[in-house]
């Protein structure tokens, strides 16, 4: 039994998923998502009385490279958010700081930096399907402006990881050279998360 008191938003999350963290198995997240949640940060004593899939992700956290659960790694965010970032306003900012580390990494900052904000924007569903599958991501750009819209199975991403993204889009937007990035989370339901972004032309 996972204390809820502690554990609020990963409680929360596992309650509403069909099977647990055995959801899903078709919606797989690249390992640096996982690992870009817990490093940084010790192995909190509380996180020793989660389930064991969660354990041994944060103890042993994958290569950046392999594919593996969704449901896993959302519950990893949940839990660290509860440790480390107990209030909305932390958990984008955390969010954004992932982001913007992860932008640094030579394997993955290439993608932004040879592609350029245009090219960016025109190709990002390509881009998020290299870090998600069974998440699709869908953009409508207008001008300077855009609307993001991300469908998944239900309760796959909790409105948490929904309102995270804030932080995730406006640190890939900059990385790909965009300035001014304001990022809305406009509706949250079971299946969306739905973004108006804009920056400055």
């Amino acid at each position: 039994m996972i204390d809820s008191k502690r554990f609020p938003s990963l409680v929360d999350y596992l309650s509403r998923l069909p099977a647990g963290l055995s959801s899903f198995p078709e919606a797989q997240s690249k390992g640096i998502l996982l690992r870009s949640s817990v490093s940084g940060t010790y192995f909190h004593p509380s996180w020793a009385k989660l389930p064991a899939p969660m354990v041994d992700a944060m103890r042993h956290p994958p290569l950046p490279t392999a594919w593996i659960s969704s449901a896993l790694t959302d519950a990893v965010f949940c839990a660290v958010a509860d440790t480390h970032y107990p209030t909305e306003e932390a958990v984008v900012k955390w969010t954004y700081d992932r982001v913007v580390g992860l932008a640094r990494v030579p394997m993955y900052s290439a993608l932004a930096k040879l592609a350029g904000l245009e090219r960016f924007l025109k190709t990002v569903a390509r881009v998020h399907a290299l870090f998600m599958r069974g998440t699709d991501l869908k953009v409508d750009i207008r001008g300077a402006s855009a609307t993001v819209r991300l469908e998944h199975p239900p309760h796959l991403h909790g409105r948490l990881n929904h309102l995270s993204n804030e932080g995730a889009f406006r640190g890939a937007l900059e990385a790909a050279g965009a300035r001014g990035v304001e990022v809305k989370l406009v509706e949250s339901t079971p299946t969306l998360g739905h973004y108006d972004i804009r920056w400055r032309a």
